[in-house]
Parts: structure tokens; sequence; C-alpha cells
């Protein structure tokens, strides 16, 4: 790396008449001003700092040593700079001259981090303002000078008295102006400020100083997902850009850096069966389809209908002698082949994968069996979007008739479970079987028979009421509390 040195015995920002060193033939000299070339380089001859002969582009980091012109600490090699000079520490100097008290005696903050100074002759020695034969005077480290950054709590700073000890940092606080300004004061310990997307109680705790539904953000409604904005305010509906193309755009929901916004993004379900794509003139004009994302329309229908080899082109189909387009959604239709899509279900064109529809009829309800320990269920209910001519969700309602007749998953134990019924309103977690036990007779009276040897009797003299029902197999029942052991 090259450095231009200036001279000690010339004040800064005077002229002052340097070598410089170039990689050309002939010995030039230079003049600068403040470290500035102020005469044309030659064609190709630059400073390089390891970028590679003839580069006059600097590096990406090129760091000065003590006595080198700066503008802040960083460029420096000990991460000091003062008076646009490089040194150690303290007040840096390339002469006496530069020094604040020049000339005669003065007081000079010679260790900054513990505010330790002495008073006596200045001169500059090292690129530093010294005092030579000097005393203990504390009284140049004043409240400029930053001991301590201590982190986030405030900076640690002299106090400019004649005697001074190190001053120390803060390690708790009471209110944020104990803190530094990005951070606050919570619960006596001083935490950097939260970003737009991060939790938060009030807004001094976020960056932003704002904060709305628990979040941080710059402004409006934050958020920390894409879920948490609402559609009605920031979703906008879908609308055809490109006819021809049938390519629109739609407005959706999104969280960015905290803050609900609504971004545009590629929806082609504005270009539906009201947008002509292609005028064909005397011809069936072709339509787009309708879908959220659509390929290019079809052509203007072509060719022959009728007779026994019917020759329209690829993207139409015949109809009643005529050579038609393929129909866009919600259109009719007699098989795939009559659709854009490619999908004709209940004699209307969709798109694949869809219950195709023309009316609500043609949408029945789903109803399903969400919990089987209960017996409660839901129906989702739907009715036909006549613009896609696809089945579309409506209300979600209550309604337990999916689960009838199937066995409750309900823990009984030893009891049998509960079947649930058939009904719209169930019962919520209907009771377990209750058990019971039937009779059997354990021991039978003798008959009475006469002379002629005809019997009667024989009743059951004990009946023992020991077989259980309600109950799993090789269970017995309490009878009592209906309970299965």
């Amino acid at each position: 790396m090259l450095r231009l040195e200036q001279s000690q015995s010339t004040p800064r920002g005077r002229c002052v008449r340097l070598p410089c060193l170039v990689l050309f033939a002939l010995s030039l000299n230079a003049f600068a001003c403040d470290s500035k070339p102020i005469y044309p380089m030659p064609p190709g001859i630059g400073i390089t700092g390891g970028g590679g002969s003839g580069s006059t582009t600097p590096p990406d980091m090129v760091t000065a040593g003590d006595g080198q012109p700066c503008t802040a600490d960083t460029e420096c090699d000990s991460g000091h700079c003062n008076n646009q000079i490089c040194c150690a520490s303290g007040e840096c100097c390339l002469t006496e001259s530069d020094c604040a008290a020049k000339g005669g005696k003065a007081a000079v903050c010679d260790d900054e981090s513990a505010c330790q100074g002495t008073r006596g002759e200045v001169t500059c020695s090292k690129f530093r303002c010294r005092v030579r034969d000097g005393v203990e005077d504390d009284s140049a480290c004043d409240d400029a000078v930053e001991a301590d950054d201590c982190d986030l709590y405030i900076a640690a700073k002299c106090t400019g008295e004649e005697k001074q000890d190190t001053p120390t940092c803060l390690d708790s606080c009471t209110d944020d102006s104990q803190c530094d300004p990005e951070a606050h004061c919570d619960a006596g310990t001083c935490v950097k400020d939260s970003e737009p997307g991060d939790t938060c109680k009030v807004a001094n705790e976020c960056s932003t100083n704002y904060c709305n539904r628990g979040v941080c953000c710059a402004a409006g409604d934050c958020c920390r997902e894409d879920i948490d904005c609402d559609p009605a305010m920031y979703a906008t509906p879908a609308v055809c850009q490109d006819a021809a193309t049938c390519q629109g755009m739609a407005g959706r929901p999104a969280c960015q850096a905290g803050q609900c916004v609504t971004v545009m993004t590629e929806d082609d379900s504005g270009c539906d069966r009201t947008i002509v794509a292609n005028d064909c003139g005397d011809g069936l004009d072709v339509h787009c389809r309708g879908s959220a994302e659509q390929g290019p329309p079809p052509p203007c229908a072509s060719g022959t209908c009728g007779g026994f080899a019917p020759s329209c082109n690829e993207e139409a189909f015949c109809w009643q002698g005529t050579c038609r387009p393929d129909s866009p959604n919600g259109e009719g239709c007699t098989d795939n082949n009559a659709c854009q899509s490619g999908h004709c279900s209940n004699n209307v064109c969709c798109d694949e994968g869809g219950d195709c529809c023309e009316n609500d009829s043609q949408c029945p309800p789903l109803p399903s069996c969400d919990d089987l320990a209960t017996c409660q269920g839901t129906r989702q209910d739907r009715y036909c979007d006549t613009q896609t001519g696809t089945c579309a969700n409506g209300m979600v309602a209550d309604d337990d008739s999916s689960c009838g007749m199937m066995m409750s998953t309900k823990d009984c134990g030893r009891n049998l479970q509960p079947l649930c019924t058939a009904a719209e309103e169930q019962e919520d977690a209907p009771a377990c079987v209750r058990c019971t036990n039937l009779p059997r007779c354990a021991r039978y009276n003798p008959p009475v028979c006469d002379d002629d040897g005809n019997c009667s009797g024989g009743d059951c003299a004990n009946w023992v009421y020991d077989i259980p029902v309600g109950c799993v197999p090789g269970a017995r029942c309490n009878a009592l509390s209906g309970e299965c052991y």
C-alpha cells in the first residue's frame, strides 16, 4: 500500500511538495493540498492499495497509519481519528500548531478512557499532543470526551474537573434517558429497541417509535405475517389488464417490514367470459375463460363443419353445422373437447379438478363428521360461481347428521360406547351405554303328573340376574350404578 507522508514541518492546509512513486519511465513530482493530488495523473497510472496495477479504485477497506489524514475512526489503524489525523489516542497532530493549546503551557487529556491528563509545555510527539515536564491535571478531559460507550447505556464521559477518577457505566436504569437512542429501559435494564415486525407493548420499545396491535412498524396496521392483514382493507379485486392475452392482476394482503400493504400479484380471473380476446368478425368471438391462471386464448374458429369429415381447427369444435371456438369457463359443453380448459362436467366448462355448474342445485353441500367422540360435525354450503362455472364454498354451518349411526369414540371404560344418530343437532358428548343384567333361571320346580301321565308345572324356582347387557365381552355389570367392571 502506498502512503503519502505529509511533512511535519509544514502546517496542515498548505500545499507541500511530495515525492510520488509511479510505475512510469519518468520521475515525476506531485503537489498536493491536504493530501489531495492537484495535477492530472497520467492515463493508466494511479495510487493502488492492493487493487491491482494501474487501478484508480481503492480496495474495499484500507486503513491509515498514525499521522495519516482521516475523517472517521474506522479509517485509522489505531481506530482513533482526531483533528482529521490518525493517532493512538487523545488529540492528534502533525505539528505543535495542530494542538488546541499551541505555544506555552496547557492541559492535555492523555488517557481518554480513564479521564487522566497533565498540564505543561505542549508539544507534538508521535502525532499526539503531549505535555513536556507536566504535572497531573485532568481538566482537558471535559464532557466532550467519551471514556466508555457503555454498550446500550448512555456513554460514560469525563467531567472536565482537575482531578478525576475513571468514570463507570450504569448497570441499571429507571427511564429511557439513561439508555442509548436505539435502546429503552425495560424492567431496570437497557435493552435494544425492537425492529419492525417484532412484538411490543408500548411505542418506546420500537426503533420506529410506533406500536400497533402488539407489533412494531413504521405506521398504519402492524403485522407479523400475511394472515394478520384484513383482506377487506388490503385486497383488491382481479382486473383484466390485457384482454388479447387474458392476463390480469389482483392485490393481495401482505406483511412487509412489519406493516400491512397491498401487493399486486398475477391473477387472470378478472379476464372472464365477458372479455373478448379475439374479435372474429362474422364468426363467433373468442372469450377469455376466467381462470386465475390462463395461457394465450385460442384463435378464431376456422374450417368446415358437418358431413362425414368435419375439419374445424384444433381449438374449435363443431356445433350444429358451425365451427365454434372452444368455450370459456361457465359456458355449456357436451364433452371436454368443447372447453378451453379441457374439462366439461354437468354440461358446463370449468377448470380441471373443479365441480362444474350452471346453477346452485349442482353444488350440493359437503357434510363432515368432525368429532366422533362428541358426534359433532359441520356442513360446507356451496354455490355456483357462474363467472367461472365452478362450485364455490360458502358458509360453514353446524350439522351433525353426517355422524349418523357411527360408533362414538368416547372413552367409556368397560361400558359400550354410544351410537351417534343422524340428527342435524346432537347432544354434545353423548352418554355411555348404561348396563343392566338380564335374568336366567338357575333352578326349575319339578313337574306334577296325574295318574294318566299328564304333567304340568316345572316353572322356574330361582331366577338369577347375571347376564350383562351394555358391557364389553367378559365384563360384568353393576346394575345399581349402570357401570361395567
